[in-house]
């Protein structure tokens, strides 16, 4: 029985007599009991209706009895559609009626597809593996879409083994082009073709064995790993055409308001403003293009041994990779409405895929949003498309989940205008509050006035008394509660606009880092940031911020690594040849005092370590001891990775000099190869990636030295450095579930290292296990 609101659809299209029969399953069947009895008698279910207003509705009916189940496809022609029902009447293979004008054919064949009889067809199916190169197989419908798309899955003796597709001639012609892409993107863990049939348009996958994970219960890091992975694939050179159906931008919102209204009527309105709101966005956003998957939602994903898989690349082209991202949350948002889950728990995926994102590529929050709410517009057709029970509702869910996302895009963006005044009793923004909540920060919320923090800028050390500064606005950038926080001043110093970045502490000025700070910068430092003074009244060090991305983001959007391992390495290897001398030491001993405290952690963890963790202690000090005869003792960071390197163009800005000693060189050029060691066992960064990187700044940092530091030396405050980072891990929530598989691969370094000596240490190829 029809429901109310499939009515009023079927009303108002007098000219496709056939659309009530399809809109109720009931009545298909029973329609399809009458033309075609041999058809199997079972439950009736549709998932999937193509309408085109006035011209034609089309659908697969399954027909599912305990013996049997029957896929009928179903196609009511409209009563202008005169050719198309007439080239119905003459062909042999379907069977029509001609009160409700609708035409039926029974799977597998199909008006489209080319490929379904050819594997299915008893008589056909062995020349068809063969062809394909699968032994012979069983067949097993995953996904149907008449005159679309057709999924199978090929067992062998009742295991998978392959995943075979048949397309229509525009799918296939892109799906082919993007998997022949795809095989020669060899950083990717994704579905490949093993073979293809142009003329039967079939593509024959090898089966990864895995599962799709719940949104609502599969463990947060899977998602995060799925992030990466997704930039990986925005990070390729790989280029892929746009399908030959694609509707982009305006054109394609249009579209989708045009489908919903099709369905419900009063929706018109409000989507085609949404669409004009979106339209204005993107007319100002900068164009980017890269690969991306083109429907990518949880449903596409593949968690197995390895990691997690990327499917069902048939919509692959190149574009702005926030659409992905978008695309994602939007069926998150679906999801929720629907009642899958909660909108909590939607944004801890969210959250957790974002992040392994960015360790990767970089997110643009703004563009993330209407990017998410344009996808959301793009959802608007899938309630009644899908025949899910409430569409008129959930339909209008979702255009008001859109309509609520450039809402909040709006607000964001007037709060991040420049403020000129501030109302009396205008309440305090978010930040403000956070602070004001921290007994130990809370003095800092004055600096969120502009006037206030005008005045404090003002009453700094360094202060140019002949230079007028205004203060623009306050932004908060990071906060440790109790410890310390970083804020960002955009401020007008003369004629110039700048940003500034305070550093402020709770227990009061860092008088000894400012100091270390201008002996650097008065030495001829200028690869660090400029050090702009010292404000008493709020225990803050300023420094003028420097320009660049940080050194990841650079890698995640394709700078040379080799380019940027130099770069490094010189920047580095000009702070360790300033002629200073800082007031703090640090020796091999501070190192292994620090790393002891550090390992205690993983025991604290797991008690079942200890034993281990003493042994491996043991073997550390081992590792550590010719360090001591080192006598090399310059300028060093001390906590020199690739989070403190910033790249600018060519070069490259060093950071966070707060740990600035006397020290070994080596100890640098080690942390920063560890941590990106590290970062490659976790997936964080592509391993080759990582090997191109650590291999040129090796190279060129010992080139820039000229014999004042050996390969053993970085190889053995390398492998401290991994010790520490493997402890660190057993405290972070976002990495302790990779401690076991990092403890193994630390030992496994350590053993390697034992055994090694002198010079070939970081000459051999195998020195990075990164692999």
């Amino acid at each position: 029985m029809l429901s109310p609101a499939d009515r009023a659809v079927v009303a108002r299209d007098p000219a496709l007599p056939g659309l009530a029969t399809l809109l109720d399953p009931g009545a298909a069947a029973g329609l399809v009991a009458r033309v075609l009895p041999d058809a199997p008698c079972g439950a009736p279910s549709v998932d999937y209706t193509r309408y085109k207003p006035g011209v034609s509705c089309l659908t697969a009916l399954l027909l599912s009895s305990p013996s049997r189940a029957q896929f009928i496809t179903m196609k009511a022609i409209g009563v202008d559609a005169q050719q198309k029902w007439a080239n119905a009447l003459v062909d042999p293979r379907v069977v029509t009626d001609s009160a409700s004008r609708v035409v039926l054919r029974q799977f597998p064949d199909d008006g489209e597809l080319r490929g379904p009889r050819w594997l299915l067809e008893s008589g056909r199916r062995d020349d068809a593996c063969a062809a394909l190169g699968l032994p012979a197989c069983e067949f097993g419908v995953l996904a149907y879409k008449p005159e679309r798309r057709l999924v199978l899955m090929a067992r062998e003796h009742a295991r998978e083994v392959a995943l075979i597709k048949c397309y229509d001639a525009a799918g296939y012609a892109h799906a082919r082009g993007v998997h022949a892409a795809l095989t020669r993107a060899d950083v990717l863990h994704v579905s490949r073709a093993s073979a293809w049939n142009d003329r039967r348009r079939t593509i024959a996958f090898p089966w990864i064995h895995g599962r799709v994970p719940d949104i609502g219960t599969e463990q947060l890091w899977w998602f995060e790993l799925a992030g990466r992975a997704l930039a990986r694939l925005h990070g390729t050179t790989i280029e892929v055409a746009a399908p030959d159906d694609a509707s982009v931008g305006a054109d394609a919102l249009h579209r989708d308001a045009r489908d919903t209204a099709a369905c419900l009527p009063d929706v018109l309105e409000p989507m085609l403003c949404l669409s004009a709101r979106i339209d204005a966005l993107r007319g100002t956003a900068a164009r980017a293009s890269v690969p991306i998957h083109g429907d990518f939602y949880a449903k596409q994903l593949l968690v197995t041994e390895s990691g997690v898989a990327l499917l069902d690349f048939d919509e692959c082209a190149m574009g702005d990779p926030h659409v992905d991202l978008a695309t994602f949350c939007a069926h998150l948002d679906w999801d929720v409405l629907r009642g899958s889950y909660s909108r909590a728990r939607a944004d801890a995926v969210q959250a957790a895929l974002i992040a392994g994102y960015r360790r990767l590529r970089p997110v643009d929050e703004e563009r993330l949003i209407w990017r998410t709410s344009e996808a959301i517009l793009g959802l608007a057709p899938h309630p009644f498309r899908h025949r899910d029970a409430e569409w008129p509702a959930l339909t209008r869910l979702l255009i008001g989940r859109a309509a609520e996302l450039l809402d909040v895009l709006s607000v964001t963006r007037r709060a991040r205008a420049p403020r000129l005044t501030r109302s009396a009793g205008t309440s305090a923004p978010e930040p403000c509050a956070l602070l004001s909540a921290d007994d130990g920060l809370s003095f800092a919320t004055a600096l969120f006035d502009d006037q206030a923090a005008t005045r404090a800028l003002g009453s700094r050390t360094d202060a140019a008394t002949d230079v007028a500064l205004t203060v623009e606005r306050t932004t908060l950038l990071r906060h440790k509660r109790g410890r310390r926080c970083l804020l960002a001043f955009d401020v007008i110093n003369g004629s110039n606009r700048e940003r500034w970045l305070g550093k402020v502490r709770a227990r009061g000025v860092d008088w000894r880092g400012a100091e270390v700070h201008r002996l650097l910068w008065d030495a001829g430092a200028r690869m660090i940031p400029e050090p702009l003074g010292v404000v008493v009244s709020f225990r803050m060090t300023l420094q003028r911020e420097v320009t660049g991305v940080p050194l990841l983001d650079a890698l995640g959007a394709g700078s040379d690594p080799s380019a940027i391992g130099a770069g490094v390495a010189r920047s580095l290897h000009s702070l360790h040849a300033l002629p200073v001398s800082p007031s703090r030491s640090w020796s091999v001993d501070d190192e292994l005092r620090v790393l002891q405290i550090q390992l205690e952690s993983l025991v604290e963890a797991a008690p079942t370590r200890r034993t281990a963790v003493s042994r491996l202690m043991t073997q550390l000090r081992e590792v550590a001891m010719p360090l001591r005869q080192r006598t090399s003792r310059t300028v060093v960071h001390r906590d020199f990775y690739h989070d403190q390197a910033i790249w600018d163009s060519a070069a490259c800005r060093l950071v966070d000099l707060d740990l600035v000693a006397v020290g070994d060189p080596a100890l640098d050029v080690g942390n920063f190869i560890a941590h990106l060691m590290e970062l490659s066992w976790r997936s964080g960064i592509d391993a080759r990636l990582a090997a191109t990187s650590i291999e040129r700044f090796a190279a060129a940092y010992m080139q820039c030295a000229k014999g004042s530091i050996s390969h053993d030396a970085v190889s053995r405050y390398t492998t401290l450095s991994l010790a520490r980072l493997v402890a660190i891990a057993s405290r972070r929530d976002d990495r302790r579930q990779d401690v076991p598989m990092l403890l193994e691969r630390l030992e496994d370094h350590v053993s390697w290292m034992r055994g090694r000596s002198g010079d070939a240490m970081l000459l051999e190829a195998p020195q990075w296990h990164l692999a």
